[in-house]
């Protein structure tokens, strides 16, 4: 194991670079909406999943987290691409 990382998974919906910020946010808060679902919830419950949702900021600022958690993972072993 590597000291101090959590390793979790996750999927998340992303828009191109340069969508409008208002764009997102309503996508944001369509999702949302699709996730409080009764239906929905059971099903990725089922699945051993859960939900959570976060601002297009959020998110965006847990991506930039994890990218530097994971370099420093690699670089810190020297692990390379093969």
């Amino acid at each position: 194991g590597v000291a101090d990382v959590v390793v979790t998974s996750w999927y998340g919906l992303l828009a191109p670079a340069g969508t409008p910020p208002e764009v997102a946010e309503q996508l944001a808060r369509d999702a949302r909406e699709i996730l409080n679902q009764p239906a929905v919830r059971e099903s990725l419950n089922q699945q051993g999943l859960s939900e959570s949702t976060m601002t297009p900021a959020a998110f965006g600022a847990y991506i930039r987290n994890e990218t530097n958690t994971w370099a420093g993972v690699i670089k810190a072993r020297r692990i390379v691409a093969q």
